[in-house]
């Protein structure tokens, strides 16, 4: 049994390392070492250690038994050891090893010639040719490590030199170097042991290289001034790449280029070559530069044949003056022409138009002169020389020639005025003369005299034109006024003559014509008079053809008018006159029909009655309605509608806020037997079409001035007064002819029976919730408009036209009734009406589902009342539809536009069956209102719904 073991290093004379189990402390063996020696690097094992296989450079991990393991060994552990064991029985046994400490090489690096440090490649670049010597310095290790040099993997170079014990060097030469050198790859290895990784650097031998060649890759052709041509420059060889220039003679091109594109040792370079015609004959090169071999440069070089439209230039004589040229002198000019090819014609142009030879007249061509002989002062003007070569032609720069001459009139002027007496009337003198104008002259010549216009009433202007402001007093005021023009050369030979003559009417428009006439607008477009003596304007009045009623007007420049925002089938006739200072013109008047729009477009059109007319010039469409004018007077007309509605309402319901006089007297209609009959024969006819239903309506309306003139809205039995007549007659101004003598009839009668002729009790219901004010009347067809801004009633007949309610009407101006049969039978009659009116309006809507924005009584839309049988027009933007009898039919299609909702809302009750067969009719049963109930007995008072 093992008791003790001993290490030992030569050289020293105490152990270094123990390893004691003599005295066992907890059963485990005692270590002792030397720290200053060993520090933490040392530790003994048994034989039982299993040493890592990283120490023993062995992956099995054998056991080699009991030893001294020391870690991060340094130089100075290399020597001898002893290991020295003492048994408890045996004898002492002693071991000794050498220990040998390999230093691989602590540093290594490459420097340049210059003793500059290489990392990666040579920098800077070698150029071929020259000389490269390269060192590779290596310092530390034991033994001597051993420098080699390496090209491509191949050894190159392996002649160290030893400059110290530490520091070995090996040079690499190369004595000049060439292309094939270019990016090889030099390794210099250090290696002292088979253990270690040796310590290596590679670089990367970088050069210069100058191109090998450059080309203009282009046809040697002649080109054409002004076209573009895409020249190729291309060269080989250079590393780095080359710097390609271009160059006309010895300026450089710096416009046109493309960048430089680099492929492989291969540079390419675009240039947009547009030649102009002073490049003729110049010499365009391609240069290839190395970007730091100022020597490797290499060109090359094209002389351009550029042919060119020629260049022309025009001079007048030497002798001559430009600038004091006058009537009957000789003029002569020299046409200087360049070409390349030459020039196979030249020609002379006068104001743009060709001056032909005329010797006669003194016109003279020779070569590239031209001679007038006598000029006169139409010969004035731009003169140009034309050349003409296969690229084309050109025209020189106009030179002018100014003939100098006394003034004459200008052609075109107005030559009679016609003056109402005692009227300014500014007439202007216009002449043409070189040079300018100095001093005009007025004279008035009239059948007794000539008198001299004083000068305080013109104008004198430097164009050339003068301005006179007549009066005619009198009659012998009138007559021929003469205006003389003066300049440098003289005075005006000719007088300018201006008829002065008595105002008359204008001569109305000719050859009117209307065209582009749609659903919505017209255009008018006439001529003016002739012979007109005034400046005229127009005047456009629009009229409805049945109502005479006057609808827009406009005046414009021109008698040219474009009138929008009609309605669809609208009648209207156009009237236009021409208008000046004496009055209008007869008047021309056009009549005709707007187109009718189509079903889907009735529907979603928007509500509004107002037209746009505009003047419009003769290659525009009319004005805007988004101008800024336009836009402020239709602001101000929906203010002044605002505060107009503001009024009424309040109005409105401070008068449906009274107690009614229980004495007051009511107005109620009675149907004759045959009006049931006829409802209930349309009821069962809904197949007959919408003509009959107009010729229906026509013959009503025929009937309307001669009924319902009963004492409606009078108290105690007195006669209306006209302002009531007028106010119910512009509240029902469609249904008015109610229209049998049973309304007359039904007055009298409700006077003496207040409460009906069926005795009910005015306060009686139909049913729950329901207002028993209902005026029945005929069952006639009627139409059912809502429009936005504005109350709406059912119209007799009026197919789709909007009548707006007034709103300024009282409440007892509305017709009333009272209940006729008996609660029960009412109920039952509803009852089957809604069963019958919901099954035509739902089969309707599914054919047309936006037909019947009004379709029911709670159907209009956003906003509508919850009470049953009134309407809100809010949302309604002049949707159309048939009149429903039941509550609670819903739409799925919304109106539109949506209507402002400060609207009022419609205070009509509109009751009666569905028309499906007729869109936009329905064959009402009553017109009600929920009125101002008087206090009752019974139950608590109710408000107007209004």
């Amino acid at each position: 049994m093992v008791f003790l073991v001993l290490w030992f290093k030569e050289g020293l004379t105490t152990p270094i390392y123990s390893y004691d189990v003599r005295e066992l402390l907890s059963g485990q063996p005692k270590h002792w070492w030397d720290s200053k020696l060993l520090g933490q690097r040392a530790y003994f094992h048994d034989g039982n250690y299993q040493v890592p296989s990283h120490i023993l450079n062995d992956p099995t991990g054998a056991r080699p038994g009991s030893h001294l393991l020391l870690e991060d060994l340094v130089p100075r552990d290399a020597g001898r050891y002893k290991c020295r064991v003492d048994f408890q029985r045996a004898s002492t046994r002693n071991t000794r090893v050498d220990l040998t400490v390999v230093v691989p090489p602590k540093s290594l690096s490459v420097t340049d010639s210059r003793g500059r440090r290489i990392h990666g490649a040579v920098d800077p670049p070698i150029t071929e040719g020259e000389e490269l010597r390269i060192s590779c310095r290596t310092i530390g290790g034991s033994p001597p490590p051993r420098v080699v040099w390496y090209m491509n993997g191949d050894i190159w170079d392996e002649e160290a030199e030893q400059q110290d014990k530490d520091e070995i060097i090996n040079t690499l030469t190369i004595a000049s170097v060439s292309r094939r050198h270019l990016m090889t790859q030099l390794t210099c290895r250090a290696l002292n042991n088979n253990l270690s990784t040796p310590l290596e650097q590679t670089i990367t031998l970088d050069m210069n290289l100058g191109p090998v060649d450059v080309t203009i890759q282009h046809q040697r052709e002649p080109i054409s001034a002004g076209r573009t041509y895409e020249v190729l420059c291309m060269s080989r060889g250079s590393r780095p790449a080359a710097v390609l220039t271009w160059w006309r003679g010895a300026t450089r091109i710096t416009q046109g280029l493309t960048e430089g594109m680099t492929q492989g040792n291969i540079t390419r370079s675009v240039l947009s070559l547009v030649p102009l015609s002073s490049d003729d004959g110049q010499l365009l090169s391609c240069r290839a530069e190395h970007p730091s071999l100022t020597s490797a440069v290499m060109e090359d070089t094209w002389k351009l044949q550029v042919y060119y439209v020629p260049r022309v230039r025009v001079s007048m004589g030497r002798s001559l003056d430009p600038n004091n040229i006058r009537e009957g002198d000789d003029v002569y000019f020299e046409c200087h022409v360049s070409s390349n090819p030459k020039a196979y014609k030249v020609i002379w142009l006068h104001n743009g138009s060709e001056v032909r030879e005329d010797k006669a007249n003194g016109v003279i061509l020779t070569n590239h002169s031209l001679v007038l002989q006598d000029v006169r002062r139409w010969h004035g003007g731009a003169y140009q020389c034309q050349a003409s070569n296969v690229e084309g032609d050109a025209n020189s720069d106009p030179l002018r020639l100014d003939v100098q001459f006394v003034p004459v009139c200008m052609p075109g002027q107005v030559k009679t005025y016609g003056v109402s007496s005692v009227d300014n009337v500014h007439i202007a003198c216009h002449v043409d003369a070189v040079p300018q104008i100095t001093d005009f002259f007025w004279y008035l010549n009239t059948t007794s005299e000539t008198l001299t216009i004083p000068k305080q009433q013109y104008t004198v202007e430097p164009n050339g034109s003068s301005v006179v402001t007549y009066v005619p007093y009198t009659e012998q005021d009138f007559g021929t006024l003469l205006c003389l023009a003066e300049n440098a050369i003289g005075r005006q030979t000719e007088p300018c003559v201006f008829q002065i003559v008595p105002a008359t009417v204008p001569g109305s428009p000719i050859n009117c014509s209307l065209h582009n006439i749609s659903a919505t607008q017209l255009s008018i477009t006439c001529s003016g008079p002739k012979d007109a003596t005034q400046e005229l304007s127009y005047l456009m009045e629009l009229y409805g053809t049945k109502t005479g009623q006057l609808i827009a007007n406009h005046t414009n420049k021109e008698p040219r008018f474009v009138v929008r925002g009609l309605g669809s089938e609208a009648e209207v006739e156009v009237v236009v006159y021409s208008v000046n200072s004496a009055g209008r013109s007869v008047p021309v008047t056009l009549a005709t029909t707007t187109m009718k729009l189509p079903v889907k477009q009735l529907e979603t059109r928007s509500g509004g009655n107002g037209q746009d007319i505009r003047g419009s010039a003769p290659v525009s469409v009319g004005m805007s309605l988004t101008t800024p004018s336009v836009l402020g007077a239709l602001g101000g007309i929906l203010l002044v509608l605002i505060l107009i509605i503001i009024v009424s309402i309040f109005i409105v319901r401070n008068h449906c806020r009274r107690q009614p006089n229980d004495d007051q007297e009511q107005i109620s209609c009675h149907i004759q037997s045959d009006s049931q009959q006829k409802l209930t024969q349309k009821q069962h006819q809904p197949d007959q079409g919408k003509h009959e239903l107009q010729q229906q309506s026509h013959q009503q309306q025929h009937t309307q001035q001669t009924h319902c003139q009963g004492d409606i809205g009078s108290s105690k039995g007195h006669p209306p007064g006209p302002q009531q007549q007028q106010a119910q007659q512009g509240t029902y101004r469609d249904v008015e002819a109610c229209g049998y003598e049973q309304i007359h009839h039904g007055v009298h009668q409700h006077q003496q029976h207040p409460r009906g002729p069926h005795g009910h009790h005015h306060h009686q219901h139909i049913q729950d919730g329901i207002s028993p004010d209902i005026v029945p009347y005929p069952t006639d067809p009627v139409s059912a408009t809502g429009a936005a801004g504005g109350l709406s009633t059912l119209g007799r007949g009026s197919m789709g036209t909007i009548n707006p309610l007034d709103q300024q009407h009282h409440h007892h101006h509305l017709m009333q009734h009272q209940l006729q049969q008996q609660q029960q039978q009412q109920q039952q009659q509803q009852q089957q009406q809604h069963s019958n009116v919901q099954h035509l309006i739902h089969q309707q809507q599914q054919q047309h589902p936006q037909h019947y924005n009004i379709a029911s009584a709670m159907h209009c839309g956003q906003g509508s009342r919850a009470a049953l049988y009134t309407v809100n027009t809010t949302g309604c933007d002049h949707s159309e539809g048939s009149v429903a009898y039941i509550s609670g039919l819903g739409d799925s299609h919304p109106p539109p536009h949506s209507a402002a909702s400060s609207l009022p809302s419609l205070p009509l009750v509109m009751v009666g069956e569905s028309a499906p067969e007729t869109p936009g009719t329905a064959r009402a049963l009553g017109l009600s209102r929920i009125p101002e109930v008087p206090e009752s007995p019974s139950g608590p008072r109710r408000e107007s719904s209004v």
